[in-house]
C-alpha cells in the first residue's frame, strides 16, 4: 500500500514539473506569494521580547499576520521588509480589510472556497475600497489576481503542499483527528487508530528524496536549512506526534483551515480576536513596508532617525552563508540600537553559525519533539517546524567584519615554475635531509616568495574558514603551522586582537612572513607545532593545511587543546577524503598517491578526532581544483570547534 501511494504521489508531482517556474525558489518571488500566512508563532515572539510602546521594530513579512499581532502591543514603528513583493502586497490587502471590512465579514473573506461564495462576494464589492488604501502596484496586482482570494486558504505557492497533505489527510482517515475538541480526545484517536503506523507512512512519502526536492522550493526551503536537519531524525513523523499530544488542532490556526477547517474567534491570528480588531485598525499606520534586502531597509529606517530596538529575522540566517551573515550583522551592529534585541529560529539544534556563536545569548530554545512542553513553556510554538528559537544582543567587542579575499598577483610564467617546482620536489636528492624541518625547507625554498599567490587557487578552505570564527576585540589568536602567515590577509580586522603569534617549523615560509608583517601585535615564533607551548592561553586557534603535512599530527592536536582557553574555538581547513561510493574511493586513492609524493598525507579522520577532542559547531566538506589540473578536483573541509 506504501509503495502505491508513493507511485501515486511522484505521479502528482510530475504533473506539477510542468510549473517549472513554481520549482525555484528565486521564480516564485517573481509569480506570487509562497505563504498566505505567518509560520511563525508570533505569540511566542510578544511572550519573550515584552514589546513596549517604545519598541521600533524590523521585521520581515512573510504571510504578515505577526506583523500585526505586534500592533496588539502598541509599539511604536513597525518597519516590515521582504525581497517578495508580492508577501507585501498580501500584507497591504490585510491592512486595507481591516480598515473596511467588519470583523465578521474578515472572517468570511477569509474561509471563502470558492467563488460562489458569500466571502468572495463581500470581497468583489468592497474591492474599489480596499484599493484605496493600496498602492499603485498592490492595486494592479489585486485586480489581476483577485480569482485567488475566492479560495484564499490555498492561495500562494503553499497551496501545492496543503494539497498534498489534505489528501493524505482524507486517503488515511484522519479529518476526525483534526475535529476532536481536546488534546486528550486527540491522543485517544491517535492511539485507537493506529496512528502512529500512519505518520511513519506519511514521513516516508514526504521525506522521499525525489518528492523533498520538489515540495522544498515550492514551500520556500533552500536546500541548505534541509541540511541542517539531523539525517537520522524522523522529522516528519516526530512533528506530527508533537502536534497531536501538545496541541489542541482545533484551535491551531497554522493547520485546522488548511485540512477543511475555518477561521474563528477560537482559531485566527491573534489581530482577528474580537478584543483587538479594532485596536489594531487604530494602529496600521504604524507599519512601513519596505520590498528590499533587510540589511539595506536597517540602513535606511537608522539614517532617517529611527532607533531599532527588536529585530526579528524568522528563518533568514538558515538561507545565508557565514561570510552574508557576518556583513548583514556588522549592519546591525552599525545601525541598531545599542542594546537591541534580535530573535530568529533555525532548523538546527545548535548554534552552527560559527561567526554569531560569541553574541551575548539570552536563550537558545531547543524544540523537544517528545516531550509535552507547551503546558509550561512560552517558548515552545504551535507549529513545531523550527527546533531553535534564538534571543540574543550584540556585545560592543564582537567584531562584525566581514573577511575579504586577498587580491595576490602572480604571472603566468610564475605559476608554470611553482607547478615545475612542485612537480619535479619528489625526485630531488634527499642525501642533506635529516628531518621533517629539512624537507619542508627544501620543498619550500624555490616557492616561499610565490606561496601565497598561487596556493590561493588551489587552498580554497582558508577563505570559507576565516567568517566562521567569531572573532572579539582584544582576543589573542595562535595561527598554527602558518606558514607565511597568509591567513591574516582575509582579516581586515587583525590590528583589534590583542595579540597574534604565528608558528611554523619551515623558515623559509616564516622568512616571507617576516617580509610582509608590519603589525606590531603579531609576533613570529620559528617551532615544531607538535611541542609548541605559550604561556599564555590564546582564545582562538587556527591551523590550515597543516595538519596533513604533520607527520605526527596528532600531538598537534594535543597543542592545540593545551594553548586554547576553555571556551575558545579553533578552526580547522585542510585536504580529506570521501568514501561514500566508487567514485570518491577512486578519487581518494589517486590523490592519496598524488600528494604523498609530496609529503602531503590525506587522513579523513581528521574530523573525526576533531570531534571527540571539541564540540563541533560546523564542518563543511567541499570540493576544489588546482591550478594547470583540469577536471579533477580534491575534497576539503573546513570547520569550526569549541573547547569546553
Amino acid at each position: 500500500m506504501l509503495y502505491f501511494i508513493l507511485f501515486f504521489v511522484l505521479i502528482i508531482v510530475f504533473i506539477l514539473k510542468k510549473f517549472a517556474s513554481y520549482l525555484n525558489i528565486k521564480e516564485i518571488f517573481n509569480h506570487s506569494y509562497i505563504y498566505n500566512l505567518s509560520w511563525e508563532d508570533g505569540l511566542v515572539d510578544r511572550n519573550i521580547l515584552k514589546l513596549t510602546n517604545n519598541d521600533i521594530m524590523l521585521c520581515i513579512t512573510t504571510g504578515g499576520d505577526n506583523i500585526l499581532n505586534y500592533l496588539i502591543d502598541d509599539v511604536k514603528i513597525i518597519h516590515t521588509v521582504d525581497v517578495n513583493k508580492y508577501q507585501n502586497y498580501l500584507l497591504e490587502l490585510k491592512m486595507s480589510m481591516i480598515k473596511v471590512l467588519t470583523l465578521e465579514d474578515f472572517y468570511k473573506v477569509f474561509n471563502s472556497r470558492d467563488k460562489n461564495s458569500d466571502g468572495y462576494k463581500i470581497f468583489l464589492d468592497n474591492l474599489d475600497k480596499l484599493k484605496e488604501n493600496m498602492s499603485d502596484d498592490c492595486k494592479e496586482w489585486i485586480e489581476n489576481n483577485k480569482i485567488d482570494f475566492s479560495h484564499f486558504i490555498e492561495s500562494g505557492s503553499v497551496k501545492f503542499l496543503v494539497k498534498l497533505m489534505k489528501a493524505l489527510v482524507w486517503f488515511y482517515g484522519l479529518n476526525n483527528l483534526f475535529e476532536c475538541n481536546s488534546i486528550e480526545e486527540q491522543i485517544k484517536f491517535y492511539e485507537k487508530n493506529n496512528v502512529e503506523k500512519i505518520f511513519q507512512n506519511i514521513h516516508n512519502i514526504l521525506w522521499y528524496p525525489t518528492i523533498l526536492s520538489y515540495i522544498c522550493p515550492i514551500i520556500g526551503v533552500p536546500k541548505k536549512q534541509l541540511d541542517l536537519l539531523e539525517k537520522n531524525d524522523a522529522y516528519v513523523f516526530n512533528l506530527l506526534k508533537y502536534l497531536v499530544f501538545n496541541i489542541e488542532l482545533k484551535k491551531n490556526y497554522f493547520f485546522y483551515p488548511y485540512i477543511g477547517g475555518k477561521f474563528s474567534e477560537d482559531c485566527c491570528p491573534d489581530y482577528l480576536k474580537e478584543k483587538n480588531y479594532l485596536k489594531v485598525r487604530e494602529r496600521l499606520n504604524r507599519i512601513i513596508i519596505h520590498t528590499d534586502y533587510v540589511q539595506n531597509v536597517c540602513k535606511k529606517v537608522s539614517k532617517n532617525g529611527d532607533d531599532i530596538t527588536k529585530v526579528i529575522l524568522l528563518d533568514h540566517m538558515d538561507w545565508l552563508d557565514e561570510n552574508e551573515i557576518i556583513n548583514e550583522w556588522d549592519i546591525y551592529k552599525k545601525y541598531c540600537n545599542k542594546d537591541c534585541t534580535y530573535l530568529w529560529r533555525s532548523a538546527s539544534k545548535k548554534k552552527y553559525i560559527g561567526c554569531l556563536n560569541e553574541l551575548n545569548y539570552l536563550e537558545h530554545y531547543i524544540l523537544d519533539h517528545s516531550s509535552n512542553t507547551l503546558k509550561n513553556d512560552i517558548m515552545a510554538d504551535r507549529i513545531g517546524m523550527y527546533y531553535s528559537t534564538y534571543i540574543a544582543k550584540i556585545p560592543d567587542n564582537v567584531i562584525m567584519i566581514k573577511s575579504i579575499t586577498p587580491n595576490y598577483h602572480i604571472s603566468f610564467a610564475n605559476k608554470l615554475y611553482i607547478f615545475y617546482q612542485m612537480m619535479i620536489a619528489p625526485f630531488k636528492s634527499k642525501i642533506n635531509i635529516k628531518n621533517h624541518e629539512d624537507e619542508l625547507n627544501q620543498f619550500y625554498e624555490n616557492q616561499a616568495t610565490l606561496y601565497d599567490a598561487y596556493r590561493q587557487n588551489m587552498l580554497h578552505g582558508k577563505k570559507h574558514l576565516v567568517p566562521m570564527i567569531p572573532f572579539k576585540e582584544y582576543d589573542n589568536l595562535l595561527i598554527l603551522a602558518g606558514g607565511t602567515g597568509d591567513i591574516i590577509d582575509h582579516m581586515p580586522y587583525i590590528n583589534k586582537l590583542k595579540r597574534v603569534v604565528i608558528v611554523d617549523l619551515c623558515e623559509k615560509l616564516l622568512n616571507v612572513a617576516k617580509k610582509r608583517n608590519n603589525l606590531e601585535n603579531i609576533k613570529i615564533i620559528h617551532h615544531d607545532a607538535t611541542t609548541y607551548k605559550s604561556k599564555k592561553k590564546f582564545d582562538k586557534i587556527i591551523i590550515t593545511y597543516s595538519l596533513t603535512m604533520i607527520p605526527d599530527w596528532k600531538k598537534t592536536i594535543d597543542v592545540i587543546k593545551n594553548n586554547l582557553k576553555d571556551g575558545g574555538y579553533v578552526g580547522v581547513a585542510d585536504f580529506t577524503t570521501k568514501s561514500n561510493n566508487i567514485f570518491e574511493i577512486l578519487n581518494g586513492y589517486l590523490f592519496k598517491n598524488m600528494f604523498k609524493t609530496d609529503g602531503v598525507i590525506l587522513n579523513e579522520k581528521h574530523i573525526s578526532i576533531l570531534d571527540k577532542e571539541f564540540n563541533r559547531v560546523n564542518c563543511y566538506i567541499d570540493y576544489g581544483g588546482f591550478p594547470f589540473i583540469p577536471f579533477i578536483k580534491c575534497p576539503y573541509y573546513y570547520g569550526l570547534w569549541k573547547k569546553v
